[in-house]
């Protein structure tokens, strides 16, 4: 959950969040632009996925891109309205008038070549940045040991009454896709597999996940795809997020 601030934005500018919505992340401590644009997208998810049937079938992929427009735009007018103070005038006496020089013969100069002026692209956003081919991924330990601490905060924020079996078939399932997942990793890294066909292989091998441990607790079907669809999400969010420390 996000700090709260003493400061509130109106988050409806965001396409795709209603007031509705804005009362359910301001009760989750995201009241600004900048709070939602530090937001997680797998915690947007487990609060919309919380909020209940009307609230799951909004994506926020996009939310976090906009909230970033929007601070930046926001705090360019503070910038922009702030008074000037004005400047202390200090009086200086008149100065004694000096000789005028004697002109000096003109000579030939060079005439001033223009340069252009080189300005620096735009950063991109996440996605884009990650250069296929030019990474430096940590060890896949490392990777496994954090995929499995955030399916722990996962379990905790969606299925709440249920996240001793949605841990259960979590875990089952890193454990089945684990050699897979380090192939894909290990691929991505040399420039062999890109960033859509990991997200593809990682979907095709959580959608076909059986999560008996859930079935049998009696979850219902939507819920058990929106908790399938969030491990996907945190799946590639963590590695996807570990490839952008290694080009920071």
């Amino acid at each position: 959950m996000a700090k709260r601030t003493s400061t509130k934005d109106n988050l409806t500018k965001v396409k795709g969040i209603g007031p509705k919505i804005q009362k359910l992340l301001n009760a989750k401590g995201i009241m600004t632009f900048k709070d939602l644009a530090t937001s997680k997208k797998t915690v947007l998810d487990a609060i919309l996925e919380e909020a209940g049937p009307r609230f799951r079938m909004h994506n926020p992929a996009t939310w976090m891109k906009q909230a970033r427009e929007l601070a930046k735009a926001s705090s360019a007018t503070k910038t922009a309205t702030k008074p000037k103070s004005k400047p202390k005038v200090t009086r200086k006496p008149k100065p004694k008038p000096k000789p005028k020089p004697k002109p000096k013969p003109k000579t030939s100069s060079k005439p001033k070549v223009k340069t252009k002026k080189t300005t620096k692209s735009k950063k991109s956003e996440a996605a884009s940045k990650i250069k296929v081919g030019d990474l430096d991924l940590p060890r896949f330990g490392k990777i496994m040991r954090e995929l499995k601490g955030n399916v722990e905060d996962l379990s905790k924020l969606t299925v709440r009454k249920y996240r001793k079996d949605a841990r259960k078939d979590a875990r089952k399932l890193l454990k089945t896709m684990k050699r897979d997942l380090r192939r894909w990793t290990k691929l991505l890294e040399n420039g062999k597999l890109t960033t859509e066909d990991f997200e593809f292989l990682v979907k095709s091998q959580v959608d076909s996940a059986k999560m008996s441990a859930l079935k049998s607790s009696g979850l219902a079907l939507v819920r058990l795809d929106a908790y399938r669809g969030s491990i996907f999400t945190m799946i590639v969010d963590t590695v996807f997020g570990l490839l952008l420390k290694a080009l920071a």
